[in-house]
C-alpha cells in the first residue's frame, strides 16, 4: 500500500475519533421508576436484604442529571410506600479515592473482589457512579440532614420479581477474617468472585444509598441508619 492511500485511510478514522472526542461533554441525564426501599426505613438491621425480605414497594421516580467532568449536578429520588413519601436529594460530589474521581465517575466497576467499596454486592459494573452527601425528607418533612451519600447506575443484580440477589453476602468472609482463618478467607474470597457471574447485564438498576455517621455494629451495614434506595425502570435520555 502506497504512502498516500494508506493517508487517505487515516483521515476518516482521524476525523471520526476526533469528531467523538469532543462529542462527549460529560453530562449525564438518566431517569428511573419503579421504587423501593431495602429494609424499610433505613433502621431495621439490615438494608441489603439477600433473601428478598422486608422491601418496601412503591411507586415513585428518580433522576440523574449530573456533569461527570466537573463533579457537578443532582440526583433526586422519591418512592411512595407505607403511607409515606421518601425523597432523596443528592447534590454536593466529592471523594478522595482515585476510583472516585472527583466525586462522580463513569464506567467503573465496583463491590465484590474488586477492592473498590464494601464487598456488600457482587462485583458489579457502573455506568455512572457518585460519591458526596445527601438530604432525605419523609412526607416533605427533613428527616436526614447532610448525610453521606452514594449513588450508582448499575447492571442488575437484585431480581425485579423477587428482589432476591444471587449473593452470598460478606459475612462469612468478615467471620473468617476475624478467626485468621486463612484458607476460609480464600474460600470465601472465591464465592465473591463468582456471584459476578450472576449480574443480569441486559438490564439495569439505580441505587441511591444514605447512612448516618453514628455506627452501629449490630447492624449491616454497621451504621445507626442506612437507607437503601432503588429504582429499576431505567431511561436514558
Amino acid at each position: 500500500m502506497s504512502q498516500r492511500i494508506f493517508g487517505l485511510l487515516l483521515i476518516p478514522f482521524f476525523s471520526l475519533s476526533f469528531t467523538a472526542a469532543h462529542a462527549y461533554e460529560g453530562k449525564y441525564r438518566i431517569s428511573a421508576e419503579q421504587g423501593y426501599l431495602v429494609g424499610g426505613e433505613g433502621d431495621s438491621g439490615d438494608s441489603f436484604r439477600y433473601d428478598g425480605s422486608d422491601i418496601w414497594t412503591g411507586a415513585g421516580q428518580a433522576t440523574i442529571d449530573v456533569d461527570e467532568r466537573h463533579n457537578t449536578g443532582v440526583v433526586t429520588g422519591t418512592v411512595m410506600t407505607h403511607g409515606h413519601t421518601y425523597t432523596v436529594v443528592m447534590d454536593r460530589f466529592s471523594g478522595p479515592a482515585k476510583v472516585m474521581s472527583g466525586g462522580i465517575a463513569k464506567d467503573v466497576y465496583l463491590h465484590g473482589a474488586t477492592g473498590h467499596g464494601a464487598p456488600i454486592l457482587p462485583k458489579v459494573y457502573n455506568y455512572i457512579a457518585g460519591w458526596g452527601h445527601a438530604n432525605v425528607y419523609k412526607d416533605g418533612k427533613l428527616l436526614h440532614r447532610d448525610y453521606p451519600a452514594h449513588f450508582m447506575l448499575t447492571d442488575g443484580v437484585r431480581d425485579k420479581v423477587t428482589h432476591k440477589v444471587d449473593f452470598p453476602g460478606p459475612m462469612r468472609l468478615m467471620q473468617a477474617k476475624k478467626r485468621g482463618d486463612k484458607a476460609a478467607v480464600q474460600t470465601a474470597l472465591k464465592e465473591i468472585k463468582a456471584a459476578a457471574d450472576n449480574v443480569d447485564t441486559s438490564t439495569m438498576q439505580l441505587h441511591v444509598i444514605v447512612h448516618s455517621e453514628q455506627k452501629n455494629h449490630d447492624h449491616f451495614p454497621p451504621f445507626q441508619v442506612f437507607m437503601h434506595f432503588m429504582w429499576d425502570e431505567v431511561t436514558w435520555h
